[in-house]
């Protein structure tokens, strides 16, 4: 009988991978938390700041996205040449402090820095530590290493705005932050003690400056990255306007609407926990990314045929799946083709996704405006698309 994923990989990576899981579920959770919180403290702070409330949320989301995109291959650089443990270290601290800032903000301004910094310290936290994974799970173990690190984004998207209106709910709206802070601060000191070096001794690291390692990551990976970038657009798209479509077509309130992100999000996690790992190790992370995006295609169709709430749903499942099974083939395929620079390219890969996340949901929008359901028959084929780059890539080698 097969044991659980997280027992694929060896018994003395169990607890730095552990470690990791949990800074990438708290750095996805802090991302996520804001959503149903920040509305209301944002309507009290905007007007003051000459804002509508609106344009002061956007600012908030966007500007932690634009970070991201901008800083993510630095700091995977940096974590290349001068190891994981101390930007994993810094981001943590930094990130911690971030949510504590975010706790503590009175002005809108202190927010906006409060969540600037933050999406500074995750573009550290995120391609470090995946890259620690990558180092963790080299070998024929890459994709149910990668697959653990999917599973623990996904569960903190979704269980990051559940806790985020729990802990809201007492009426005190600094709550959340405070103990997001206070969590991320306790995994860093856990860490300080537990969690190894991964990377090669100092006499084995790269040379190359940020330039030519950006040059090599995308030589080698870019049919992965542009398709990471294209599945962020697709997926961020779709949960942006999803409520509104199933609205108009169902008369779901918010209620619904929450519990069907819910099961998206559980659907996924689970699916990225249990059998992604090892589909990937089966097939080869170019397989599986284009195995993925037929399930994307085949979901978004669903979405768009005049079908019964069921088959709505069965759609949206299915995109579930493609995205539990995507997330890890795009990142182990890019730390396997880049060896002594998967830091660099998994925070190109990144910044990709943080390109996707910020445009997504602006062109689904203007698509769900223009196309009514027949949006989602354009997103089909733009995942066909995507199963296209997968078999680009398989056959390119990338490098």
């Amino acid at each position: 009988m097969a044991q659980p994923t997280f027992m694929m990989v060896p018994m003395r990576s169990f607890p730095a991978l552990a470690l990791l899981a949990a800074f990438l579920f708290l750095t996805m959770a802090g991302f996520a938390l804001v959503i149903p919180v920040l509305p209301q403290r944002v309507a009290d702070m905007a007007r003051p700041a000459m804002l509508s409330p609106e344009m002061a949320m956007g600012t908030l989301m966007g500007s932690y996205a634009i970070v991201q995109f901008i800083l993510a291959p630095w700091w995977g650089r940096l974590s290349d040449r001068r190891g994981r443990r101390p930007v994993i270290l810094l981001g943590g601290v930094g990130f911690a402090l971030a949510l504590g800032g975010m706790a503590v903000a009175d002005s809108f301004l202190e927010l906006l820095v409060a969540r600037l910094s933050g999406g500074l310290m995750a573009a550290a936290l995120l391609p470090s530590a995946l890259a620690a994974v990558d180092d963790l799970s080299a070998g024929s173990s890459r994709g149910r290493g990668m697959a653990i690190a999917g599973a623990s984004l996904g569960l903190g998207f979704v269980l990051g705005p559940a806790i985020g209106g729990w802990l809201a709910s007492s009426g005190n709206l600094r709550l959340p932050f405070e103990v997001a802070s206070a969590t991320c601060a306790a995994v860093v000191v856990a860490a300080a003690f537990v969690l190894p070096e991964t990377l090669a001794p100092d006499g084995e690291r790269p040379t190359r400056s940020l330039r030519e390692a950006l040059a090599r990551s995308w030589g080698r990976g870019r049919h992965l990255l542009l398709a990471g970038l294209l599945q962020m657009l697709l997926f961020s798209g779709m949960e942006a306007v999803l409520g509104i479509h199933l609205l108009d077509r169902f008369g779901m309130g918010p209620a619904a609407l929450g519990a069907t992100l819910g099961v998206l999000g559980l659907v996924s996690a689970a699916v990225a926990g249990g059998g992604a790992g090892r589909i990937i190790d089966r097939l080869g992370e170019e397989r599986a990314l284009s195995l993925a995006f037929a399930a994307f295609a085949l979901g978004f169709l669903l979405m768009a045929l005049p079908l019964s709430l069921p088959g709505v749903g069965a759609g949206i499942l299915l995109l579930g799946v493609g995205s539990a099974l995507m997330r890890p083939s795009l990142s182990a395929g890019v730390g396997r083709r880049l060896p002594g620079d998967a830091g660099t390219g998994l925070g190109a890969l990144q910044s990709f996704e943080a390109l996707g996340r910020a445009f997504g949901p602006l062109l689904a929008g203007f698509a769900l405006h223009g196309l009514g359901r027949w949006a989602w028959g354009l997103s089909a084929l733009l995942a066909l698309g995507g199963v296209g780059l997968g078999r680009l890539a398989a056959r390119s080698g990338e490098g």
